[in-house]
């Protein structure tokens, strides 16, 4: 299990490289288009920050791809230190933040957000011991994020469920069909 974990992880950081890849190559002609470039390489970020900081955590030093041209030149790619892969996932995801909507419209609901990239990079902190930087992402999303403690829940293992999906209480959720 723990090896097709890594190859996943892997799998979609390497599409998020292509796709940043694929959108530096893109000149948008008009306003609304770069809009989408900025979200299209916010999710990309968002997702290898979320893949980095998870490869990080549970197996410590793992190989670092920057770049998409980077996989392709060397798929044998030494191991970096911990602290460097939590750095490189931190970056990415304060670029993600930067560049994510608050909110998407309800036909792209689970799309990563802003404070999906806010509330890795505190969760990031706070495993790395650095509990003063998390507090005031956490209370930004507290205040600003416009997510509460649902009551219709009546307990936290029932936010899994079907019926619950998209609740107040979700900053990320994962749809599966």
């Amino acid at each position: 299990y723990l090896t097709l974990l890594w190859r996943y992880l892997y799998q979609v950081q390497h599409r998020a490289n292509f796709a940043i890849s694929s959108m530096s190559n893109w000149t948008p002609t008009i306003a609304s288009e770069q809009t989408f470039k900025d979200y299209f390489i916010g999710e990309s970020k968002f997702f290898q920050g979320f893949i980095y900081y998870h490869l990080a955590s549970l197996y410590v030093a793992v190989p670092l791809y920057k770049s998409y041209n980077e996989v392709l030149a060397n798929q044998m790619q030494t191991r970096s230190t911990r602290e460097q892969v939590y750095k490189y996932a931190e970056d990415q995801l304060k670029e993600a933040a930067n560049l994510l909507p608050s909110r998407w419209p309800s036909v792209d609901n689970g799309r990563a957000t802003k404070w999906a990239a806010k509330a890795y990079l505190a969760q990031l902190y706070m495993q790395t011991g650095k509990y003063v930087d998390a507090i005031p992402i956490l209370e930004d999303i507290i205040a600003n994020g416009g997510y509460s403690v649902w009551p219709r829940l009546n307990g936290f293992h029932r936010q899994f469920q079907k019926e619950n999906r998209n609740s107040p209480e979700s900053i990320c959720d994962i749809k599966y069909a």
